[in-house]
């Protein structure tokens, strides 16, 4: 199967200019980016859920950066405690 390049650009740039060829592609490209979001959402609540499970919580920092944190109140002294048991 020969492809002749020169027709395949023609072609290419002829659709280009098509209104509905590019409204086609510009929901193509948010349809993407949308099950990409909603991919990640699903990744991340399946992680907050584990972490829950286990008595912790997850806080979202920003920039795909996160906080694990214990989910229950604890005074400075108890916090030190477990610091100090961490280190050992």
């Amino acid at each position: 199967m020969n492809i002749d390049i020169d027709e395949v650009i023609k072609d290419i740039k002829q659709k280009m200019t098509d209104p509905e060829f590019a409204k086609t592609l510009i929901k193509r490209w948010a349809d993407r980016e949308r099950l990409e979001e909603n991919t990640r959402r699903a990744q991340e609540d399946r992680v907050r859920e584990l972490a829950a499970s286990r008595g912790y919580r997850i806080m979202h920092r920003g920039k795909g950066r996160y906080w694990l944190m214990i989910d229950k109140p604890m005074s400075l002294d108890v916090i030190r405690s477990w610091i100090d048991q961490q280190s050992k």
